[in-house]
């Protein structure tokens, strides 16, 4: 068939319509997508709602029920309004004529036709709204289970990294805490060597009760191998120079 299309109307023969199928894509699929919502949540298919009113057994049932029943409604209402944009787009399609008419042209054709200008363009109707209400009750319905279905997948998931987080979270915390302590003891430790070294004594090292434990145990006698040089003043008081 493609072939057969490009040889007699060129590649051009394989876009034949096509702005009448974007027009009528924009009008019905907005309004079936559009609709569904709003007509499904006055339908009110919570579950506690179905349970208390048709029982736990019968819960499930009635939700598809009334999915389905909003997919056909709207459905239904969404090919009646964009009916006249399904009756263009089969027109050009159906059409052979070389070279391809332009859209306005099948418009004109069609608002021309006994009974114009409007009610030629809903040619049809009953058939297309037939086809859009056993669509829309069998996609819609699919459409709003699967997107249920992840939307529990998520939410177990996340109930999953929660737990996790309890779990675990207070260890990382308090290896964040221990790797703070040990920067700021690294930090203390340099400040009161250099205050010790103008100074010829250690007293400006902070008090062991107010380090964490690993700058007590740095700053401990034993942890230093050799004696704090003497100061300049200590020099000169001795004669040294």
């Amino acid at each position: 068939v493609v072939s057969s299309i490009v040889k007699v109307e060129g590649a051009a023969g394989l876009y034949r319509g096509m702005t009448a199928a974007i027009l009528r894509e924009m009008s019905y699929s907005t309004l079936r997508f559009g609709l569904y919502e709003p007509i499904r949540d006055a339908l009110d298919d919570r579950p506690e709602t179905n349970a208390a009113l048709f029982g736990e057994d019968m819960a499930g049932a009635v939700r598809i029920v009334k999915r389905m029943f909003a997919g056909c409604l709207a459905g239904g209402v969404a090919s009646a309004i964009a009916s006249p944009t399904d009756l263009i787009k089969i027109r050009c399609q159906k059409d052979t004529t070389i070279p391809i008419p332009s859209f306005m042209s099948y418009v004109k054709a069609i608002a021309a036709q006994p009974g114009g200008p409007i009610m030629p363009f809903y040619e049809g109707v009953s058939l297309t709204i037939t086809r859009a209400v056993v669509l829309g009750a069998t996609k819609m319905t699919v459409y709003n289970e699967v997107r249920s279905r992840l939307g529990s997948l998520d939410a177990a998931a996340a109930r999953a990294r929660l737990q996790y987080v309890r779990r675990h979270g207070a260890c990382r915390h308090d290896d964040d805490v221990g790797l703070h302590q040990r920067k700021v003891g690294r930090s203390e430790l340099r400040d009161g060597c250099a205050a010790s070294l103008e100074s010829g004594s250690a007293a400006s090292l902070p008090e062991p009760s107010s380090r964490p434990p690993v700058l007590t145990a740095l700053s401990s006698p034993r942890s230093f191998a050799r004696p704090l040089p003497p100061s300049p003043a200590t020099r000169r008081g001795t004669g040294r120079t």
